[in-house]
């Protein structure tokens, strides 16, 4: 439906919208305040329309054009109601489908037994059995191992349930999800875990070598450990370059036995060199010496604490314990080593000794401990959330099975969409030439449905010409003679006839009401017709601009049953926008019209130009009984003529208010118009006789003169017109 118009700097509108959510719109404007020009602006393909749902086929209206395109331009014949002031010919075109249908049937018989008898043909479709067959064997053969397994009912899930042509839809339907190496025995490896295995795994303690590494760093190993330089005998134990095999002799012999040589076994030694002994391994020396004994011990009780089978005994250790023996003893090889070097120092503390550095060996172990660690908390997590982990799992599983399968897949469908191309090719002008046959027939039963409508259509307008008191004339057959070389039935047409007079009076000999009538009932039969095969909203503009009152309530009565018409219990149509002029015969609409589905507008014409607003019923009723009085004063002299200047003052403050938007008041200060507006502002206990001596008749010529000056002629004269 329509949901809102905007007329925009069209004719006499600047910029006013028109909004409704009802089906029926009753529309109210005196003449020339733009009806016609917003009948004619209601169009499918107006861009300043806004629908709430634009499903409609078809905008039909009725107004002066409409009557001019179908009745004026084509005289006296006229075509049946439903093609609306076009010419067509059913039965010709009839003949000529027939004849297509006939054509083309034979047309698809041959193109069949050509096709039939094509070798290629079926060996195409056995091409295309075999190459899906294949496909479907490889994907149900999943199915079949996995029923094997002990893990299959988990893989399977729901799919175990499907018969085999689901299971192959079903797997084909599946995504592809990122699953980076992971692979289908990963997945059977954690399945199993899952199924059988609840237990949660601690995770590994990383090496911490910390005091090692405090052990190495001592300084002691870069310095030049020797004895007292002072000692006479400090030359002589330099040249051996083995202070400490010196220091055990003396240690080990001379300390205990005093002066026995440890070699020659006679008392050779002498308190003098046994003195300079002493002198050389003094205190500093010694405490070197201890210090780093007790580094090496320190560093060995760390070694000691090192145990693999902490390590070893974890099922994710001996999962990759090659990796884990590799790096491990890569670290225990380092640390062995620099225990060597410490005892060499100590055998040797004259030299430096740059210890080896530990820390890429132990940062390799650590990081595949924390590589393990980061397993053992993943594999905790899966068993924590078992149902979501299996879910995960069983579509990843899927996921690599259709990835491994994939460009079989597609080399298959390929094929296949190779095989279809030329399959369709050997059916294709088949296939159109069935769609071309289909379509003649849907229009040959088409054509021969509305052949029957009009047949309907002449006898409802006839019923209701006669209904209207016009039983002078109708509408009758009509068999066109210009018309040779054709068969009987396509002579066949309409036109109007008189009773009892010339049959060759064409539709310009009518008059206007009569013209208005049958166009009309032309229009309202056209809606019918037409509303059955689609969406249609219907315009109506003064359809009784010309029909005295006593056809003004039939008019009434045939728009309110044309919006009660019902294709089973939904509306016939969908919208409908009725205007008028006639206030008689808009009071009548509102009246018997379905006040729920209806909404009032008026449309205003001033100095702005036309405005649509919503309507005023009490003060357009006021409107006219004022007019009424001022003909009953100025034509029919009913009324006393004293009457006349409060007649007037409403009619103008009515004008001024209502249709120009204006301030009446501004008279006051017109040259032209101030004396008049004086006259309308005298009361009505104006003595008699001071009344008679006014010159009344020169107001009543400038009372009609400002509606000329307004460019409001045409409204003046529809007012005072009977």
């Amino acid at each position: 439906m329509i949901k809102s118009i905007t007329m925009k700097n069209i004719g006499s509108y600047k910029e006013t919208k028109l909004e409704t959510d009802k089906r029926i719109n009753l529309i109210f404007g005196f003449n020339g305040t733009g009806k016609t020009l917003l009948s004619k602006n209601i169009k499918i393909d107006n861009e300043y329309i806004e629908w709430d749902e634009k499903n409609i086929d078809e905008i039909i209206t009725f107004n002066t054009d409409y009557i001019l395109k179908n009745f004026y331009e084509v005289k006296e014949k006229f075509e049946p109601v439903f093609y609306m002031g076009q010419n067509p010919n059913i039965i010709e075109k009839n003949d000529t489908i027939k004849n297509k249908i006939n054509n083309i049937t034979e047309e698809i018989r041959q193109l069949e037994y050509n096709t039939n008898n094509e070798v290629n043909k079926s060996s195409l479709i056995i091409m295309k059995k075999n190459h899906q067959e294949k496909l479907e064997k490889l994907i149900w053969n999943i199915k079949v191992e996995l029923e094997k397994k002990d893990i299959g009912t988990i893989l399977l899930k729901d799919m175990n349930k499907k018969g085999k042509s689901l299971f192959l839809k079903s797997f084909l339907d599946k995504k592809i999800i990122q699953h980076n190496d992971v692979t289908s025995s990963d997945i059977y490896t954690k399945l199993y875990r899952l199924k059988n295995d609840t237990g949660i795994t601690p995770t590994l303690e990383y090496l911490n070598l910390d005091n090692i590494k405090k052990i190495i760093s001592n300084d002691i190993f870069n310095k030049i450990i020797v004895g007292n330089k002072n000692s006479k005998i400090s030359e002589y134990i330099e040249k051996l370059n083995n202070a400490e095999w010196v220091k055990q002799g003396y240690t080990a012999y001379i300390e205990k036995d005093n002066n026995i040589c440890p070699f020659c076994q006679k008392e050779t030694i002498t308190n003098e060199f046994i003195n300079s002994l002493k002198e050389y391994f003094d205190i500093s020396y010694n405490n070197d010496i201890n210090l780093l004994n007790k580094l090496l011990n320190n560093f060995d009780d760390e070694l000691n604490l090192l145990n693999k089978n902490n390590y070893i005994d974890n099922k994710y250790i001996q999962a990759e314990i090659k990796i884990f023996d590799e790096k491990y003893y890569s670290l225990i090889n380092k640390l062995n080593i620099i225990s060597r070097q410490i005892r060499e120092k100590i055998l040797k503390p004259n030299i430096e000794i740059n210890l080896e550095n530990i820390d890429n060996e132990l940062d390799q172990l650590n990081n595949f401990i924390n590589y393990i660690n980061k397993k053992i908390d993943n594999d905790n997590n899966e068993i924590n959330n078992q149902e979501a982990t299996k879910t995960y799992l069983v579509n990843i599983f899927w996921s690599i099975k259709k990835t491994e399968l994939q460009q079989y897949i597609n080399d298959i469908n390929n094929e296949i969409k190779q095989l279809d191309k030329q399959i369709i090719v050997c059916n294709n002008k088949i296939i159109e030439k069935n769609k071309e046959l289909t379509t003649l027939k849907k229009e040959y039963e088409e054509n021969l449905t509305k052949f029957k409508n009009v047949e309907e259509a002449k006898k409802n307008i006839n019923n209701q010409l006669k209904n209207m008191g016009f039983d002078y004339f109708y509408i009758d057959n009509y068999i066109d003679e210009t018309i040779i070389n054709s068969p009987e039935e396509d002579k066949h047409k309409y036109k109007l006839v008189r009773k009892d007079q010339n049959n060759n009076q064409d539709f310009h000999s009518f008059s206007e009401g009569e013209k208005m009538i049958i166009s009309f009932l032309y229009f309202i039969e056209k809606c019918k017709s037409a509303a059955k095969i689609k969406n249609i909203i219907v315009v109506i503009d003064d359809p009784i601009s010309s029909i005295s009152n006593n056809n003004l309530f039939e008019i009434a009565f045939i728009i309110r049953k044309l919006t009660e018409l019902k294709n089973q219990q939904t509306e016939l149509f969908k919208q409908f926008f009725i205007l008028t002029h006639n206030i008689y015969f808009f009071d009548e609409l509102k009246r018997t019209i379905n006040h729920d589905a209806s909404k009032l507008f008026q449309i205003y014409r001033t100095d702005k130009g036309s405005i649509i607003g919503s309507l005023n019923e009490k003060n357009l009723y006021k409107y006219l009984a004022f007019w009424q009085t001022y003909k009953e004063i100025t034509i029919k002299k009913n009324i006393n003529q004293i009457l006349l200047p409060n007649t007037m003052r409403n009619i103008l403050e009515f004008f001024y208010s209502i249709i120009l938007k204006d301030d009446f008041n501004k008279l006051k200060n017109d040259s032209k118009y101030s004396s008049l507006y004086r006259f309308v502002n005298k009361e009505t206990h104006f003595f008699t006789d001071e009344y008679e001596t006014l010159p009344v008749d020169k107001y009543i010529a400038l009372f009609e003169q400002l509606f000329k000056d307004k460019n409001y002629a045409h409204h003046f004269k529809a007012m005072i017109k009977e």
